[in-house]
């Protein structure tokens, strides 16, 4: 984490006094979440917030200190342990006489990120400075010290809780950090060993790392937070097969589509693409036992020639790819036919999570060895689009097809022809020939023919 102090035996009544500080410091942060806790109530009526929302007051400060302790350790070489306490807990006594004066929902939850990730640095911060402060011989009983005022935090906090709210007011939950806090810091100032610096270590920093690893864990905190008050039916699935063979089979239409796009333009990949809601007419047919009348099959060839005009020999997509592309399409379709079977017992939420394990699983087995990480951050906003872009797709189109049948869903995914052809145009300057807009025009039009066929009287 950082160099330890040497140990001055002239100095070492000066360290336990700094390190009882600093267990202060730790004590006034964990303390916070407790004394809060009893008296959500009061705050809820005072400034007038929905109860379903008055559980976002903890999970801000929790969200935002599970997120600042594993930054501890930067933190420490940074600004070296004793600014770092000193900053950490003037911003945490700071941040409650703001918690204290808000009148408002949103500016209560703007000070408790703020406290939670200035409290966060003191909980790892203080069981550091046991090994950075004291000798081996002394570390037992500095770690006995602060466990003792980790554990004592919480089991006082409700009673100190609930006397201040009886006694004074909800306010007075947070004012209480303000005169310990200060005294704190400026005792810290004085009491802890001074250190060198090293801000250069913020240069060295994978902000990308930081991002992700941010997002992870609020992500989980929310999740573990409000799932009780929400139940877990995003869990339970009525089929594990069936989730298992929707995320194999959405795994491999990415991979192909991922190969296919490298060496095809992006509106003739999409026009081919959108021949999946024809062959959904097929399936409909042969693995469903769905009639099919004359006109939808007619539709079906129709959009076959269409595509045949985009990939056509002399184009400028070559026949491995074409056949690549074709790939695409019956993955893609079998995909949606199980997407369109599944929400008949599924939530779209429950569907999207175990897509995405299933994915994750899969694709981080595939990229140990494929694996090669972009340096300019350009390429990771460009990666963390497409993944954004795909997920919130997805999930919309779960929903859609929970809500209408797949063929009132699938006219509106022949728009993608028209976006495909204008980011192809814009992006990469490529405009596709006449033939291949008369394909493109061939697929739609056969597309919308199909799906109003199917669409009942």
């Amino acid at each position: 984490m950082t160099s330890s102090v040497t140990p001055n035996p002239g100095n070492a009544v000066t360290l336990w006094v700094g390190f009882i500080v600093m267990c202060v410091g730790m004590f006034m942060a964990i303390l916070d979440i407790q004394v809060v806790a009893t008296a959500l109530p009061t705050i809820q009526a005072a400034i007038g917030v929905a109860p379903d929302q008055m559980s976002w007051v903890q999970t801000a400060y929790l969200v935002a200190e599970v997120i600042a302790i594993p930054l501890t350790g930067f933190l420490t070489r940074a600004l070296t342990m004793r600014w770092l306490f000193v900053i950490a807990i003037s911003v945490f006594s700071l941040a409650s006489l703001g918690c204290a004066l808000s009148n408002d929902f949103e500016t209560l939850i703007f000070w408790r990120v703020i406290q939670g990730f200035s409290g966060g640095t003191l909980l790892p911060g203080v069981f550091s400075a046991v090994f950075l402060l004291f000798p081996q011989n002394r570390q037992g009983i500095a770690t006995t010290i602060a466990g003792v005022l980790a554990v004592l935090a919480p089991t006082v906090g409700p009673i100190v809780g609930g006397w201040i709210t009886q006694t004074y007011s909800w306010h007075w939950l947070f004012l209480i950090n303000l005169a310990p806090g200060m005294i704190c810091a400026a005792l810290a100032v004085w009491l802890l060993p001074r250190e060198r610096a090293d801000p250069a270590s913020v240069r060295r920093l994978d902000f990308v790392s930081l991002i992700l690893m941010a997002v992870a864990l609020a992500a989980l905190e929310i999740a573990l937070k409000e799932a009780p008050q929400r139940g877990w039916a995003m869990w339970r699935t009525h089929s594990l097969r069936w989730q298992l063979l929707r995320g194999v089979l959405m795994v491999s239409c990415s991979l192909l589509a991922f190969e296919c796009l490298q060496r095809m333009p992006v509106a003739e990949f999409t026009a081919t693409v959108m021949l999946t809601p024809l062959l959904l007419t097929v399936l409909a047919r042969f693995a469903m036992k769905e009639k099919v009348s004359p006109l939808r099959w007619l539709m079906v060839l129709g959009g076959l020639a269409g595509a045949l005009l985009v990939i056509r020999p002399g184009a400028r997509v070559d026949a491995g790819v074409a056949w690549l592309a074709l790939a695409v399409v019956l993955t893609y379709a079998v995909f949606q036919a199980v997407t369109s079977h599944m929400t008949r017992t599924e939530e779209p939420a429950c569907m999207q999570l175990y897509t995405g394990w299933v994915g994750l699983a899969i694709s981080s087995a595939l990229a140990l060895n494929a694996w090669v990480t972009p340096h300019a951050w350009q390429q990771w906003a460009l990666l963390l689009l497409v993944g954004m872009a795909a997920t919130v797709g997805q999930y919309l189109l779960i929903v859609a097809f929970s809500k209408a049948p797949a063929s009132w869903v699938s006219p509106f995914l022949y728009s993608g022809v028209g976006f495909s052809t204008l980011m192809g145009w814009w992006l990469f300057g490529h405009i596709p020939d006449a033939m291949a807009f008369v394909g493109m025009g061939l697929v739609v039009l056969c597309g919308l023919g199909a799906s109003r066929l199917q669409r009942p009287p």
